[in-house]
């Protein structure tokens, strides 16, 4: 099986490599354009009363017959599915306090799953939110809804928001503009998203939004720089900070001077050799930063006092990751996301906010 496919076990010619019949953009030939294929379907859509795609839940999506998950479709066994994702991931917490974890998986397509309660378990299954992926990153509007922003295949920036905050529906795919190959969002304390991207050179360059919670958005400006990955995040007294990971493979940082607002400190260069980073606020206001290293080990070091001063040593949190993402959850503690052999979901996670000690890394 190709580690592409959504789930396990599929038909045999839903995997062989010449196979045709299953893809979403063909699957239906000249009569892929019919309004019967591409309008919304029942239950997703919500209208048939049907829960949890109806109130009270509301868990509408905005899945047509070309969705993977009705393409494709797995179910062939009592298994509970798994998503196989690419080394591409994203998590945020939703104003109700639920953590939401965003991936790409098959057909480069966007994958998500949520805890269906604040701060803990059970999670959902996954749903599909469709589009054509490279990168992702997601943030938190002022009014609650998350915003996923994803590079398509084109390098332009493209993003999708919830319609509400903490469910769905959610929007179509709209583009930005831009030409990209890394992204990172954060909110300014005024409330407007502000995304950060590495231009197809290197160079640091943003948009943002013009006000909270909406459009239209900036014009891109070019902050300079040239760094390999980024990772944004707002410090407690409001100002924004860009980590990077350097040409050299050092960790290096620049910041606003002032909160949603220029001028950006020069790059000042951290200790650390690293290969990827990601960046969370602790509910202490304390910034903390995890890194995965050269032999694959994730390591995090945190500031000693909120919005300043030193910074920790590094400190292994073990495991063996590809990529990873980090966020808070609705009780304050933080929690890491990583993508690891078999390219399977792993987490690990704060036993108490602030501080340590952290959890055992445990499958998904």
């Amino acid at each position: 099986m190709k580690k592409s496919e959504p789930f396990g076990r599929p038909a045999v010619n839903q995997h062989r490599e010449s196979a045709r019949s299953f893809l979403p953009t063909q699957v239906y030939g000249s009569e892929g354009a019919q309004v019967a294929i591409t309008e919304n379907m029942e239950p997703w859509a919500g209208a048939s009363g049907l829960r949890p795609w109806a109130p009270p839940e509301n868990l509408r999506e905005t899945k047509t017959s070309k969705d993977p998950t009705v393409v494709a479709t797995p179910f062939y066994d009592t298994n509970r599915p798994v998503v196989l994702l690419k080394p591409r991931l994203a998590a945020a917490c939703n104003s109700d306090g639920r953590v939401e974890v965003f991936g790409v998986g098959a057909y480069d397509s966007l994958w998500h799953v949520w805890q269906t309660q604040p701060s803990g378990g059970p999670w959902s299954a996954w749903g599909s939110r469709a589009g054509s992926l490279t990168q992702l990153a997601v943030g938190r509007n002022s009014d609650g809804r998350l915003e996923v922003f994803a590079i398509g295949k084109d390098n332009a920036l493209w993003h999708i928001w919830q319609t509400a905050p903490s469910a769905g529906p959610w929007s179509t795919w709209r583009s930005l503009g831009g030409a990209v190959k890394q992204i990172s969002v954060a909110r300014n304390r005024d409330g407007r998203l502000e995304v950060f991207g590495l231009g197809l050179d290197g160079t640091l360059r943003n948009t943002w939004q013009t006000k909270p919670s909406g459009a239209p958005w900036s014009s891109w400006g070019n902050l300079g720089g040239n760094a390999q990955q980024i990772a944004a995040i707002r410090n407690a007294d409001g100002r924004l900070e860009v980590f990077g990971v350097g040409t050299d493979k050092a960790l290096w940082h620049a910041w606003q001077t002032k909160s949603s607002a220029g001028p950006w400190s020069a790059w000042a260069g951290m200790a650390g050799t690293v290969k990827r980073i990601a960046v969370a606020r602790n509910r202490d206001g304390r910034l903390e930063v995890f890194a995965i290293w050269a032999d694959d080990s994730v390591q995090h070091l945190w500031q000693t006092s909120p919005s300043a001063g030193a910074w920790s040593a590094w400190t292994s949190r073990a495991g063996n990751v590809k990529q990873f993402s980090v966020t808070r959850n609705g009780d304050g503690r933080l929690e890491l996301f990583g993508i690891g052999a078999g390219d399977g979901l792993w987490h690990l996670w704060q036993t108490k906010p602030s501080s340590g000690p952290w959890s055992a890394w445990a499958k998904f």
